[in-house]
């Protein structure tokens, strides 16, 4: 009898632990993602800044991107996009961020560059004549997979 006491008693210890250790590798998966998501978003981000860099660079050198939508520079209040990266619908652009880098998607992040000539008036909302130059830039990457944001 006591034997089966004693066994009932380990049986249930061990089925309390293996509970535990169960919710402890849940908990740690879900950290995991989390984590893997912030690191993501945190290069989406730089890679939007370094496409930001390479517009300014495009605009003091005069160097039209190789595809691109619009007139290079813009003419105030017009504006340009083109992409850094590539996937199905964007092809012909240079290699994405990242490219052949462990961690990123295997073309690297798409980046989307807008460059905007700045509008006259009061109701010039992307590009303000309050614009320290005559260009603003925006830089948008999806960092989730590899494909170009619309």
């Amino acid at each position: 009898m006591k034997k089966a006491v004693v066994l009932v008693v380990v049986l249930g210890v061990m089925l309390v632990i293996s509970a535990l250790a169960l919710v402890a590798l849940n908990f740690m998966t879900q950290e995991s993602r989390v984590a893997e998501h912030k690191i993501r978003r945190i290069r989406g981000f730089y890679a939007a800044e370094a496409a930001k860099i390479d517009a300014l660079e495009r605009l003091r050198r005069n160097i039209a991107p190789p595809v691109r939508t619009g007139n290079f520079p813009p003419a105030a209040g017009a504006n340009m996009s083109y992409y850094i990266g590539s996937d199905a619908t964007h092809a012909g652009n240079p290699p994405g961020i990242g490219a052949g880098t462990p961690g990123y998607p295997a073309g690297g992040l798409c980046v989307r560059v807008t460059i905007l000539g700045r509008e006259a008036g009061t109701n010039a909302t992307r590009c303000p004549s309050t614009a320290p130059s005559d260009f603003c830039i925006e830089a948008n990457s999806s960092y989730d997979t590899g494909a170009c944001p619309p």
